[in-house]
C-alpha cells in the first residue's frame, strides 16, 4: 500500500516537472513574449515572496468569506431540494430538465443584473457563486438518490426504519459518489465564478488583484497570484477529499453500494398534469413575474420585460449578422462538446476503473479543473490562433472536467461483485466495458454531459466575448455596451433554448439507453 501511494506521488511530481518543462521552453526558445508568458523560475521567486510578506491575506480573506457563504447556501438548497425532487418520479420529470435548461444559460452574461439587485461589493459575489454552484449540487443528488437500488430500500422499510434512517443509512450511502461529485463541481463552480465575479467589478479579492496585474501587464505577479490559487483550490479538495473519506468509513454501506435501479419513490403522476406541462407552466410563471417585475420595479436600460424581448428576437431573426453568429456559435459549441465527451469519456474510465489512475491522476485533474481558465485565455490564442479553433479548444477546456468527474463517480458506484461475476465467467475487457460498466454509469454520464455542454457554452462565449469579432459572445458585448437589454435578453433566451433543446435529446437518449440497465 505504502509503495503504491509512493508511485502515485511520483507519478504527480512527475506531471508537475514536464508541465514546468515544457513551460521553460515556451517561455524561453518558443518565440513567446515574457509579457504572455514569463519564465517559471521567475513566477517562482515572486510565489515565494507572495508567501513570505503576506501581501495576499486582505484578498484571500474577501474571497474565502464569500466562497464559504455562498457554498453554504448553494450546498443546502441543492442537497435539500435534490431531495425532496428525487422522492417523485413525476417531479424527477418536471424538474431535473428545468434545472439542466436554466443551468445552461450562461449566468455571468447576466451579472449586471446581479450588480443591480445585490450592489458592487460582496453580496453580488455571493451570490453569483450561489447561483452557478447550485444546480451541479442539485442535479448530481437527484441523479445520486432517485436510483438507489429499490432492494435496500424494501429491506430497510421491512425492518421499519423510519424516513430519516432510510435517508441516513439506506439512500445517501448508496448515493455518496454521486452527491459528493455535485458538492466538489458546486464548490469548483462557485470558487471560480466568484473569482470571474471579483475580475469584473470589485475592490478587493483574489480576482481583483490578478485582474488589475494583468491590465497592468504585470505577468510574473499575476502567474503567482494563479499559482497560490491553485494552491487555495487544492486545500480545498484535499477538504473534500477528507470529508469523502470519513463518508466512506462511518457509512453503513460503501459508494460501490449503490446501483442504477428503478427509483423507489412512486409519484402518483396518473391523475396529474402531463410533466411537460406542468414544465411549461412554471416557467409560463417565472415569465409573467419577470414582465410584472420588469415593467414595475425593472431599469430599462438593465432589465426588459419577456414582451420586448420576444419582439427583439424576432427582429434579430431577420438580421443576417446575428443568424451568421448564431450558426457559427452553435457549430462551435457542437466541435468543442464533442472533443469534451470524447475526452472527458476516456480519461474518467481511466481514472474510475484504475485505483492507480485515480490516486495518482485524479488530483491533477481537480487542481486543472480549479485553475481560472479566462486569466490563460491569451494562451490559447498563442496556440491556436484567434479564429474558431482557440474558442472550440477554450470551450473544450471547460467541458472535459465536469464529465471526467461524473463519469468517474458513476463508476466508482459499480458493485464490485458485478465485475468479479463477469471476470470468473471469462468476459473479456471489451464485455465487461460494454455490458457492465457502460450500463451502470450511464446516469453519470448524462448528468457529465448536461453540466459538461453548459460549461462548454460558456467558455464559447467568453472566448468571443473577449477575443472575437463574430459570434454570440461578441454580439452580447456589443449589446452590453450600447445597453439595449431587450436585444441581449433575447440573444440569451435563443442559447437557452438551444441549450434546453440539447439537454432534451441527453434525456431522451438517457431513456432509450436505460434498458441497458436491466
Amino acid at each position: 500500500m505504502k509503495g503504491s501511494r509512493l508511485w502515485q506521488r511520483l507519478v504527480q511530481l512527475g506531471f508537475l516537472a514536464l508541465a514546468a518543462i515544457a513551460w521553460q521552453i515556451a517561455a524561453t526558445r518558443g518565440g513567446v513574449s515574457p509579457l504572455l508568458l514569463p519564465p517559471p523560475a521567475a513566477v517562482y521567486h515572486e510565489f515565494l515572496s507572495l508567501l513570505k510578506t503576506g501581501r495576499f491575506w486582505p484578498d484571500l480573506k474577501v474571497t474565502l468569506y464569500e466562497l464559504g457563504v455562498a457554498f453554504s447556501i448553494a450546498a443546502v438548497a441543492g442537497s435539500s431540494m435534490g431531495y425532496f425532487v428525487s422522492r417523485s418520479r413525476y417531479a424527477i420529470r418536471i424538474f431535473d430538465p428545468l434545472f439542466a435548461g436554466i443551468f445552461a444559460i450562461p449566468a455571468i452574461l447576466l451579472y449586471p443584473l446581479y450588480v443591480l439587485f445585490f450592489g458592487l461589493g460582496q453580496g453580488s459575489k455571493i451570490a453569483m457563486g450561489a447561483t452557478i454552484a447550485f444546480f451541479p449540487i442539485v442535479l448530481n443528488t437527484i441523479s445520486g438518490l432517485s436510483r438507489v437500488d429499490s432492494t435496500y430500500l424494501t429491506a430497510a422499510r421491512s425492518m421499519g426504519a423510519s424516513s430519516p434512517q432510510m435517508f441516513w443509512s439506506v439512500m445517501l450511502p448508496a448515493a455518496f459518489p454521486i452527491v459528493l461529485t455535485g458538492l466538489r463541481m458546486g464548490l469548483i463552480l462557485a470558487f471560480l465564478s466568484i473569482l470571474g465575479a471579483e475580475t469584473i467589478s470589485s475592490f478587493s479579492g483574489l480576482g481583483h488583484q490578478i485582474a488589475g496585474l494583468a491590465e497592468n501587464m504585470d505577468t510574473v505577479s499575476m502567474f503567482a497570484y494563479i499559482a497560490f490559487v491553485l494552491l487555495i483550490a487544492l486545500l480545498l479538495n484535499l477538504a473534500v477529499s477528507f470529508a469523502e473519506a470519513r463518508g466512506r468509513s462511518e457509512g453503513s454501506m460503501s459508494a460501490a453500494s449503490s446501483t442504477t435501479g428503478e427509483n423507489a419513490a412512486r409519484g402518483g403522476a396518473r391523475r396529474m398534469l402531463h410533466p411537460a406541462v406542468a414544465r411549461l407552466g412554471l416557467v409560463g410563471a417565472m415569465l409573467v413575474a419577470w414582465e410584472a417585475g420588469a415593467r414595475l420595479f425593472g431599469d430599462p436600460l438593465f432589465t426588459s420585460p419577456p414582451s420586448r424581448v420576444l419582439a427583439a428576437m424576432l427582429h434579430l431573426a431577420k438580421e443576417k449578422d446575428v443568424v451568421a453568429a448564431l450558426t457559427l456559435t452553435c457549430w462551435e459549441l457542437i466541435v468543442a462538446f464533442a472533443l469534451s465527451l470524447m475526452i472527458g469519456l476516456i480519461v474518467g474510465l481511466f481514472v474510475g476503473l484504475l485505483p492507480f489512475a485515480r490516486g495518482s491522476i485524479f488530483p491533477i485533474i481537480l487542481l486543472l479543473y480549479a485553475m481560472p481558465l479566462a486569466t490563460v485565455l491569451p494562451l490559447f490564442m498563442i496556440v491556436f490562433g484567434i479564429g474558431a479553433a482557440s474558442k472550440i479548444a477554450f470551450g473544450a477546456s471547460h467541458g472535459v472536467f465536469p464529465i471526467i468527474l461524473a463519469v468517474a463517480a458513476g463508476v466508482q458506484k459499480i458493485k464490485p461483485i458485478l465485475l468479479t461475476s463477469a471476470r470468473s465467467m471469462g468476459a473479456s475487457r471489451r464485455q465487461i466495458l460494454f455490458s457492465v460498466v457502460f450500463p451502470h454509469m450511464l446516469p453519470s454520464l448524462f448528468t457529465g454531459m448536461r453540466l459538461g455542454m453548459s460549461a462548454v457554452l460558456l467558455g464559447v462565449l467568453l472566448a468571443e466575448l473577449y477575443v472575437s469579432q463574430a459570434g454570440v459572445g461578441y454580439l452580447t458585448s456589443m449589446f452590453t455596451q450600447t445597453f439595449q437589454p431587450q436585444n441581449l435578453f433575447a440573444l440569451v433566451a435563443v442559447l437557452a433554448a438551444i441549450a434546453v433543446t440539447l439537454n432534451e435529446l441527453c434525456r431522451v437518449s438517457e431513456t432509450r439507453l436505460s434498458r441497458w440497465d436491466g
